[in-house]
């Protein structure tokens, strides 16, 4: 008798005493990564589902049958306990056993003996330890391997190395504070989670709708590093090399964590661009300076790289503004991809009718002057591709309609995967 009819990407099974701790945390970092939790069989969301005669036979369905992949948090008593130990373990081993362990994700807790786990073999089985992991890096490997198995593997040839050496300088500033007034301290990294991107609040706060929330700075600065590696890998792009394009992304926005996020241009009318207002590259290296004289040797030099790209000086200036124009481009390009994922994120929580006044209210992100004006977006197919798609609002308003991006661009399937990739795999918010 078939119990269950719904299908899951991603089942967890693991042993109650690690639900807090572990399971939830990694449940709910996962719908940062564009899921939501009708595609995860987390007990918890779905207890009508199980309830009632018979709830050991469902979940022998569920996860025989009914999940695409299956996370296994192996625990010192997972195998004794009576849900794990005599129903989902054993059908976990059903499907080793039957050429199904592909679909298989094993971590392990709590310092777990495998040998102890019937069926497991040190000297065999691969776990990954996640007891010194944060919840959004276990989700990103799991999502990681829930894409490979379905057939998704186009999205793992991005290295993802600028993004690891982006989190290695973000580890770098995370021992930054300033003393702005009177003793007060300000972490640079901290400040940066939680001062949001000013551009999207105005406009979020000016459409009303409480339940949409606006990135932090911090939020942008991990987005634009999974970005780098995707436009790196389609371009080919030479100018710099991984960890040069990372630290520019790591320390680009540290200004911001002293004055503020202060958008490019204001919203209403009339329209006043930034440099009207202000000369935003002496206000940037001022503000640099300011936080450099309370940074250690590291941070020092990497504070001094920044301000020698905005202000370039010298004989190297030529290349050094060239390089900057290719950041830059990357940097605008962030913000109409970020309108894009809010699409993805909130378009099962969000009626079609609200996602649409997003999208009118994000108008000027969709006719961004500067995405147009940027000489090496103009100059790369690549680039004008997907601009051309980003930028179009019927694409976003078909999109919102549970659209395939796949189905909906009529360029080339490395570029739909690349767009696909970015707005439907990468997170919306990020923990660290």
């Amino acid at each position: 008798m078939s119990y269950i009819t719904k299908k899951f990407k991603i089942g967890v099974t693991f042993s109650g005493k690690y639900r807090r701790q572990y399971v939830e945390p990694i449940c709910d970092s996962l719908l940062k990564f564009g899921y939501n939790e009708d595609e995860i069989f987390y007990d918890f969301w779905h207890e009508d589902l199980i309830n009632g005669p018979h709830g050991d036979d469902k979940l022998r369905e569920i996860y025989n049958s009914q999940c695409d992949c299956i996370v296994v948090f192996l625990s010192p008593d997972y195998k004794e306990k009576n849900w794990t130990g005599h129903i989902e373990w054993p059908t976990i081993k059903e499907l080793i056993n039957t050429g199904k362990e592909e679909k298989i994700c094993l971590l392990g807790i709590d310092n777990v003996d495998i040998d102890k786990i019937d069926g497991i073999y040190k000297y065999q089985a691969i776990i990954k330890y996640i007891d010194k992991m944060s919840p959004a890096e276990v989700a990103q490997f799991i999502n990681k391997k829930y894409l490979h198995i379905a057939d998704n593997s186009t999205f793992l040839t991005y290295s993802q190395s600028i993004l690891e050496e982006t989190r290695v300088f973000i580890e770098e500033l995370t021992s930054l504070n300033v003393i702005v007034s009177n003793g007060y301290k300000i972490n640079i990294v901290e400040q940066l989670k939680n001062t949001f991107r000013e551009g999207k609040r105005v406009r979020l706060e000016k459409l009303g709708n409480e339940m949409i929330k606006p990135r932090s700075i911090f939020d942008h600065i991990i987005s634009l590093a999974y970005l780098a590696d995707v436009i790196v890998s389609l371009t080919e792009e030479k100018r710099w090399n991984a960890s040069e394009i990372a630290r520019m992304i790591a320390y680009h926005e540290i200004a911001e964590a002293i004055i503020g996020d202060i958008a490019s241009c204001t919203v209403g009318d009339p329209l006043i661009k930034g440099p009207e207002r202000f000369e935003t590259s002496k206000r940037e290296v001022i503000v640099n300076k300011f936080i450099s004289l309370y940074a250690d040797s590291k941070q020092q030099e990497s504070i001094g790289y920044l301000n020698n790209r905005i202000m370039p000086v010298g004989k190297r200036k030529n290349d050094l503004d060239a390089q900057m124009d290719y950041f830059k481009a990357l940097d605008h390009l962030d913000c109409l991809v970020a309108v894009w994922r809010y699409l993805f994120y909130y378009r099962k929580l969000c009626t079609q009718e609200q996602l649409s006044k997003f999208i009118n209210a994000m108008s000027d992100f969709f006719t961004n002057q500067r995405l147009k004006e940027e000489k090496i977006l103009n100059d790369v197919v690549t680039f004008k591709d997907i601009i051309a798609f980003l930028s179009d609002k019927k694409n976003a308003k078909q999109y919102v309609l549970d659209y395939n991006i796949k189905n909906q661009f009529k360029g080339s399937d490395k570029i739909a995967n690349a767009m696909t990739y970015l707005i439907e795999h990468v997170p919306l918010f990020c923990d660290n």
